[in-house]
């Protein structure tokens, strides 16, 4: 038990030492921009850069799972658990390019895991977990696919009685969409900004078609630190500290570019759940991340995300079961 509170303690000091780190701006990787002269010039270099960090900064956020009932922070029980969970896109107000895209708002994906532990009301003990997530390929946007994978595993335990828990937590993630994320030719003409640097018909992807799609790939590694309190056995609270630390690399179709961008993102999720039954949870939670200023065309810090997740489980809800006292003879 010992060892696990030292690896609590090592994980809270990791995720606070990333406060002081964020992600990169986007660094032009492969190819060359057509949009040369915007980027000699400050405001337009500026503008773009914003806008191709804020994106990328979003979709990467939007991307990322966290995991409820198939965490052991948040799930208890013994056997195989399967999560349905749907998370919403970062809330707020578009940029200039995400304006012109209708983004489906949810992010729905599938999720089982493998949980050994739990506890009793009378003997509390450390709880397991091992999960898998996925999005299958869907399609967006007209000829867009959005897909996304990955895989966690974490533990947990009773700092007091059955009532509060803590617990770390560490995944895997990958994630890639093909869709108008930044615009073909005909889009970017439409921001007043870039128009005077774009020469019509000289970006082979004048119009957004099939083949003509920018492609957003992102790999991540997430640890995260948190405690969870269970007044009783049919509802919880959860609070977690995260750090993300994120590979970037998104396509432009426009001028055939690849940009980069890498680095920790600092996170924090929070919610709440009942328990009805062994086998039924249901739970709602929120997700927040730091958006550095240079990644930013507002004057928003954090990108904001809420979950929903429902969850089934096949094996045994552990925590309603009571030890009876003996009766006397």
């Amino acid at each position: 038990m010992s060892s696990l509170v030292d690896r609590m303690i090592t994980a809270f000091a990791l995720l606070a030492a990333t406060l002081a780190f964020a992600q990169s701006e986007p660094d032009l990787l492969e190819g060359k921009t057509l949009l040369g002269d915007c980027y000699d010039d400050k405001r337009c270099n500026d503008y773009i850069l914003a806008i191709l960090g804020e994106n990328m900064a979003e979709y990467g956020f939007a991307l990322q799972f966290d995991p409820i009932a198939t965490s052991a922070l948040a799930g208890k029980g013994v056997g195989v658990v399967a999560e349905v969970h749907v998370d919403t896109i970062p809330l707020g107000e578009g940029n200039d390019a995400t304006k012109r895209l209708l983004i489906p708002p949810l992010i729905p994906r599938i999720a089982v895991g493998y949980q050994l532990g739990s506890f009793t009301y009378d003997n509390p003990y450390p709880q397991l977990s091992f999960g898998a997530f996925m999005l299958p390929p869907i399609q967006i946007l007209g000829d867009g696919v959005l897909f996304s994978t990955g895989a966690h595993v974490g533990g947990a335990m009773p700092l007091y009685e059955h009532i509060l828990w803590g617990g770390i937590e560490l995944d895997a993630s990958w994630a890639s969409i093909g869709a108008p994320l930044f615009g073909a030719e005909r889009q970017l003409l439409e921001l007043d900004i870039l128009e005077p640097y774009i020469t019509e018909g000289e970006s082979d992807c004048q119009i957004i078609v099939t083949g003509c799609l920018d492609r957003f790939r992102q790999s991540a590694f997430t640890l995260r630190a948190g405690l969870s309190v269970e007044p009783f056995a049919g509802a919880f609270l959860y609070g977690r500290l995260a750090a993300a630390v994120l590979r970037q690399r998104l396509f432009i179709v426009f001028d055939r570019t690849t940009w980069g961008s890498a680095g920790p993102q600092a996170q924090a999720q929070f919610g709440a759940g009942i328990r009805a039954g062994d086998k039924y949870q249901l739970a709602m939670g929120s997700s927040i991340a730091n958006k550095p200023e240079y990644l930013s065309t507002n004057d928003s810090r954090l990108m904001v995300k809420f979950a929903t997740s429902f969850s089934f489980r096949f094996g045994q809800a552990r925590y309603w079961e009571r030890l009876e006292e003996e009766e006397p003879q």
